[in-house]
């Protein structure tokens, strides 16, 4: 069986990850802050950013892995991975120019809903199997 949506989405969400990752090296080098954020905003936000990002990949990757094993590739869950991929773009997009933006906010909404959808599909799913 092969994992495309997911293979993709692990790829454009592993490339996001090491582009925030290279920005907050970036800051850290050019105000020489080895640890933490030293109170400057900008470095600040960007460790934010990407620790956000670290933190809702991860378990989105594993609910989609899941289910592309359970059911195979499919038109919903490539939607799904898209919203996702979208949504966390959005949230780079509101993070990376302000703290608070609308962007953040609608890729915050959206990233909880694709992750809820998956969680909600595998328990359909494993409630199919047992039945």
């Amino acid at each position: 069986m092969t994992l495309t949506v997911s293979l993709y989405t692990a790829a454009v969400l592993g490339l996001l990850l090491v582009v925030l990752s290279a920005r907050v090296s970036q800051l850290r080098m050019r105000h020489q802050i080895s640890l933490g954020d030293g109170g400057n905003r900008d470095l600040g936000r960007f460790i934010r950013l990407h620790a956000n990002t670290a933190e809702q990949v991860p378990i989105f990757l594993v609910l989609a892995l899941i289910y592309e094993a359970s059911t195979g590739s499919s038109l919903n869950l490539t939607a799904v991975c898209v919203v996702f991929v979208v949504a966390r773009l959005l949230y780079t997009w509101g993070m990376w120019t302000k703290a608070f933006t609308r962007q953040r906010q609608i890729g915050a909404l959206l990233s909880l809903i694709a992750q809820a959808w998956l969680a909600m599909a595998l328990l359909l799913i494993a409630a199919g199997r047992v039945a």
